[in-house]
């Protein structure tokens, strides 16, 4: 390898590309788990001439995480990452600060809020989301509960126009990951924990 090629690391929570990766290796994982159980199937079926085997009980148990990583991925599937342009404009407008994307934030009751961008700033959390059922007032106080259990806390906008968004952190003051008070590296912390 020569040194103009680089190894390419999957994203993790809050970075750019995370949705695409996750909905990648959730098919993979269901598709995996999916030729398994057919796999055992086959092979307890050729071993004693029925199904009625040990090998189909370990089957049956085996469709318990594949049902689990399809619900996971049907519920992942409608999202999509924010735009480039989007991305960028936010990226510019952030700088060095706090920024997480392509979150999915997910509730007790199975319905994810999709949070295009969140930015942890001193002042407060600023979201984005392009979510068209999503009531902002009830995603920002979910949020700020999840903080409050774990011992922190801070006010919680959300904002569902996106030039308006745009507006309003380029007006706050500059912030910077690399000198930023701990309580905001473990803010983010909060967030991608609760976020799917």
């Amino acid at each position: 390898m020569n040194q103009n090629e680089t190894i390419r690391e999957k994203p993790t929570k809050g970075h750019r590309g995370y949705l695409r990766h996750r909905k990648t290796v959730l098919l993979l994982r269901s598709v995996l788990l999916l030729l398994g159980i057919a796999g055992i199937l086959l092979i307890g079926y050729v071993l004693t001439k029925s199904l009625k085997n040990w090998l189909t009980i370990f089957a049956a148990v085996t469709a318990i995480p594949l049902a689990m990583q399809l619900a996971t991925y049907f519920l992942v599937l409608p999202f999509k990452a924010p735009e480039k342009g989007r991305y960028d404009a936010v990226k510019q407008a952030v700088g060095n600060g706090i920024l997480d994307t392509e979150l999915l934030i997910a509730n007790k009751d199975g319905i994810a809020f999709p949070i295009d961008f969140a930015y942890v700033h001193p002042e407060g959390i600023f979201f984005y989301s392009s979510g068209r059922k999503i009531v902002p007032g009830k995603v920002s106080e979910y949020v700020r509960n999840f903080l409050r259990l774990n011992d922190e806390d801070a006010p919680v906008k959300l904002e569902t126009d996106f030039d308006r968004y745009l507006r309003e952190i380029r007006l706050l003051p500059p912030s910077d990951r690399d000198t930023a008070d701990e309580k905001l590296i473990r803010q983010e912390g909060v967030l991608r924990s609760i976020s799917m």
